[in-house]
């Protein structure tokens, strides 16, 4: 379930270079409307992010660390989805990442 959340993320606002940053950085934006909470939040998703890559790379995870990353990628990716199905579809039919460079460059 981790996985397919995070890739939510990925579809939503993914790119080509940088992405761990940029994936995080533009979901926590796109959730969070305190930005005095979205540096916390992208520190945290970017730990979901690195469990999630172990997870698909084979590499030894604590069961606990994946089961609270999934969690929160659940979390997360249904926030995010919500909040784009709210904006409508010309911004669904902009690419992951158009819709990151909006959100990072553009809004306040």
């Amino acid at each position: 379930m981790q996985i397919d959340a995070v890739m939510v993320w990925e579809n939503l606002v993914g790119t080509e270079t940088e992405t761990s940053f940029r994936v995080t950085a533009a979901l926590s934006k796109l959730v969070e409307s305190d930005p005095a909470k979205r540096r916390t939040l992208r520190k945290s998703l970017g730990r979901v992010y690195t469990t999630r890559s172990r997870v698909v790379h084979g590499a030894p995870t604590d069961g606990s660390a994946v089961n609270e990353a999934c969690s929160e990628a659940i979390d997360v990716a249904v926030r995010a989805l919500r909040s784009s199905y709210l904006k409508g579809r010309d911004w669904l039919n902009l690419t992951s990442n158009e819709r990151a460079d909006t959100i990072i460059l553009e809004w306040q």
